[in-house]
Formats: C-alpha cells, structure tokens, sequence
C-alpha cells in the first residue's frame, strides 16, 4: 500500500524572482533536514514543471511517504512544517496539503499545516 502526500499553492499574481529564489532555498532545507534524518534513501519534495500548473496556480507537487508506518509521521511533519514556512513567508498564497484524500488544514491557533488533525 503506497499513501502519497499532495500540495499545492494558488494566488492570482505568479512568484517573482525573490519569491522563487524563496521557495527553492526552503526545499532545499527541508529536503536537507529529511536526508539527514533518514540517513537513507528518500524521496525530495519536488514542484511540476511551471508548464504543467493550472491556472492560478503558483506551485504543485507531491511526494511518496514511507511504507513503515513509524516514519510516516516524521516525514508529514517535515513536509507540513516545509509548507507551513511557505505559506508565512510568500503573500496571499492559498495552499492545499493533502494526504491520499484526507486534507491536512491550516490551524490558525497553532499557525502551522497540522497533520494530527
């Protein structure tokens, strides 16, 4: 059985160069931080090409998690908290985070994607 987590972000003007040069420094990170944690192989967070986006959308993605179940959460937050960092740091973007066909919301106490909820 193979789960996948899914994103994508939305807004009505495209990224800019700072905007963009943003959101690959923080993949970078995240994708470091995940390496090092795994200290194995594992899938990166990666976007679609720009050419494949719909319209109004900005970035797009997805990504297989583990199959041992003891490492599924390490990798949601990593990847919530990746997406949480994108969501503070570009304006006015509306993401969407789903796991498989469950959406993982943004909790507005917390002010973070939260995947326990």
């Amino acid at each position: 059985m193979s789960i996948s987590l899914y994103y994508s972000g939305r807004r009505d003007i495209l990224l800019n160069d700072n905007e963009m040069k943003l959101l690959s420094n923080l993949i970078i990170k995240y994708n470091y931080l995940m390496t090092e944690y795994v200290k194995d192989k594992t899938e990166l967070f990666t976007l679609v090409s720009h050419d494949l986006l719909e319209n109004g959308e900005i970035f797009s993605g997805s990504i297989k998690l583990p199959n041992k179940l003891n490492m599924v959460m390490k990798y949601l937050n990593n990847w919530c908290d990746l997406l949480t960092e994108i969501k503070l740091s570009i304006q006015n973007v509306i993401i969407k985070v789903n796991v498989d066909d469950h959406e993982i919301i943004w909790d507005d106490k917390l002010n973070k994607f939260d995947p326990q909820k």
